[in-house]
C-alpha cells in the first residue's frame, strides 16, 4: 500500500506545556490514515500538527515485493515496517534520463537509417553468408 499527502492543517496549544507524543489513526473503512504531532518552537509554543493521507493499493514487481522484505539495518534496525517518515519522504517518481543513454541512443537511430537503407536477405547461409539454406551451400564440406 502507498500513502498520499490529502490535508494538512496546524494549531497551537498552550505555552511551555508538556510534549504529547505523536498519535496515528488508522481508518481502514475510508483508507485513510491521520497523523497528529506535536512540536515546539524557539518560544515555548507547541503546535499541533494534523496530517491526513489517503491508503492506496500498488501492485509491485517480484522484485520490489522481495525488497520490501528484506531485514531493516544500520540506523533503520529498530524501525517497524514500513517507511520512516524522519528517513523517507513518499514523493512523486521522477524519471531522469543520462546523457551517456541519449548519445548512445542518437548513434543507434543512425545505424538504424542504415540499416533501412539495405534490403534484408531471407535466409542467410552459415557457411558462406550467401541468399541460400546451408543445407545447399556450393561451398559446404561434406
Amino acid at each position: 500500500s502507498r500513502l498520499s499527502m490529502a490535508s494538512e492543517s496546524v494549531a497551537t496549544l498552550p505555552k511551555n506545556a508538556p510534549i504529547p507524543d505523536e498519535e496515528v489513526i488508522y481508518d481502514r473503512k475510508n483508507n485513510k490514515k491521520l497523523v497528529i504531532s506535536y512540536d515546539s518552537d524557539d518560544d515555548g509554543e507547541i503546535y499541533k500538527e494534523t496530517r491526513e493521507y489517503r491508503i492506496e493499493r500498488v501492485r509491485v514487481s517480484t522484485a520490489v515485493a522481495k525488497r520490501k522484505a528484506w531485514k531493516k539495518f544500520g540506523e533503520s534496525s529498530t524501525d517497524p515496517a514500513g517507511p520512516n517518515p524522519t528517513h523517507t519522504y513518499p514523493g512523486e517518481i521522477v524519471n531522469i534520463q543520462y546523457l551517456q543513454n541519449k548519445l548512445a541512443e542518437t548513434a543507434g537511430k543512425a545505424s538504424a537509417e542504415e540499416e533501412k537503407a539495405k534490403p534484408k536477405q531471407a535466409v542467410t547461409c552459415r557457411t558462406c553468408k550467401g541468399a541460400h539454406f546451408s543445407l545447399q551451400c556450393p561451398y559446404r564440406q561434406i
